[in-house]
């Protein structure tokens, strides 16, 4: 378990941010708050791979 105040990242394989950090209430742990699949503001984006994946996707 992630210490309260904390958080982790993971990039995905599709180069993407996954984040996690722990939802806490009087000392007690209640949950996790995902975020995921989003970018940045200073990643470079390859746009070249996402048309390439864009087709194995849907």
């Amino acid at each position: 378990m992630l210490p309260s105040g904390t958080f982790r990242k993971y990039r995905c394989k599709n180069y993407m941010w996954d984040i996690a950090t722990p939802i806490m209430a009087g000392g007690v742990h209640l949950g996790n708050l995902f975020f995921g699949q989003s970018p940045f503001d200073d990643d470079t984006i390859d746009y070249d791979f996402f048309r390439k994946i864009q087709g194995l996707l849907i």
